[in-house]
């Protein structure tokens, strides 16, 4: 079932995405082979002998033809890295955090290292000089429990530093629990 564009020189796979093993039809995304072979998952069912159609359960349709854009400029990025590097800056940029956050898995899922690194770069900053609370229901989407919001308040305190050391502190401290609340994300 995989077809070739308009110029015949590059085969495209078929993605159908369903929301379950039992639906029969699903909708339909084209990817090109060179596209899919970015993507870990694709990739190895490509070589375990996938027809030219893929059909995947786990993945949103409102993220793949963005995951597919994403692969699809990066397998023909010819000119430099930094074309790649604007396009990511442009993809990451007007997106709100549960989109990111969906996106995030997704490429997870699709074992898209590059993106998924990315959009968690992107998620971090979005929570950076956030209070822990705010982080909390941004990548949890829950607020804290009380024993959660125990643990904060016995968490030790720095007084001893000047100001602007201290805030560098916090800010790497930031950036290592959205990325550890990233994996737990990743995880769940």
């Amino acid at each position: 079932m995989a077809t070739a564009d308009q110029s015949g020189s590059e085969k495209k796979i078929v993605l159908r995405i369903r929301r379950s093993e039992e639906e029969e039809e699903g909708e339909e995304f084209l990817i090109s082979e060179s596209g899919a072979a970015l993507s870990g998952t694709l990739k190895k069912m490509l070589e375990d002998g996938a027809d030219g159609v893929i059909t995947l359960t786990n993945v949103r349709k409102y993220t793949i033809q963005m995951i597919i854009d994403y692969l699809e400029t990066h397998a023909t990025a010819t000119a430099t890295e930094r074309g790649c590097r604007d396009f990511d800056r442009e993809f990451a940029s007007g997106k709100d955090h549960y989109l990111l956050k969906g996106l995030m898995i997704d490429a997870d899922t699709l074992k898209i290292r590059d993106l998924t690194d990315l959009l968690a770069r992107k998620i971090a900053d979005y929570v950076r000089n956030k209070s822990i609370k705010y982080r909390f229901i941004v990548l949890r989407g829950r607020e804290p429990t009380t024993e959660e919001k125990e643990q904060w308040r016995n968490l030790p305190r720095v007084v001893d530093w000047d100001e602007q050391r201290r805030l560098e502190e916090l800010d790497e401290l930031d950036e290592q629990l959205a990325q550890a609340n990233i994996r737990n994300l990743l995880e769940i």
